[in-house]
Parts: C-alpha cells; sequence; structure tokens
C-alpha cells in the first residue's frame, strides 16, 4: 500500500500515475517524442522526463500541448546526437499545487 501511494494511486491531483495520464494526450499530439525516461518527484509534485525526438520543433511542440494542459513546463538542454535530438522537461501541474 505504501509503495502504491507513492505513485498516486487514487490521487486525482498531482500523483505520478495521476500526472502521466494528463500528459498522455501531449504524446498523442507530438507522436515523434519518445519518453526515455520518467521520474516523479512526490514532494515536489514534479515529473521529470527524458526524450528522443527527430527535431527540435517537437520538443516546442510538445511544451506548448502541455502549457494548453495547464502545466507549468522547464525545458532542460536540448542536444543533437546524429539524427536524433535529446533533451528534458520538467513539468509541474498547476492544478496540483506543485512548484518549480
Amino acid at each position: 500500500k505504501s509503495k502504491m501511494s507513492e505513485i498516486g494511486e487514487g490521487d486525482q491531483n498531482g500523483g505520478f500515475l495521476a500526472m502521466l495520464a494528463k500528459i498522455e494526450p501531449a504524446f498523442a499530439k507530438v507522436t515523434q517524442l519518445k519518453p526515455e525516461s520518467i521520474k516523479f518527484d512526490d514532494k515536489r509534485k514534479e515529473l521529470r522526463l527524458q526524450a528522443t525526438a527527430s527535431g527540435y520543433q517537437q520538443f516546442e511542440q510538445f511544451k506548448q500541448q502541455l502549457e494548453l494542459q495547464q502545466f507549468t513546463v522547464s525545458q532542460g538542454a536540448q542536444n543533437n546526437q546524429g539524427d536524433k535530438v535529446s533533451g528534458s522537461f520538467s513539468i509541474v501541474d498547476k492544478a496540483s499545487g506543485g512548484s518549480l
């Protein structure tokens, strides 16, 4: 039970599973952006996402989609790795009261 509460089972506002469900539409709109790793900071209610895409535009499109869904999004460094771009995001749901 304690492990399930850590990932936010039943927490509709700021838990890990709730945030994953809320960001899914952004992944559906920007299909070229692929998550590599996802970490969740429960104290800050912040999702940290490492991703790859075919170009920088997909990172900007993904950020815009998240902001339309009332997330506060901070982009980390982006690096060109051959034919792919890798980068990171810190995502906080404004509704959950998290802070960046």
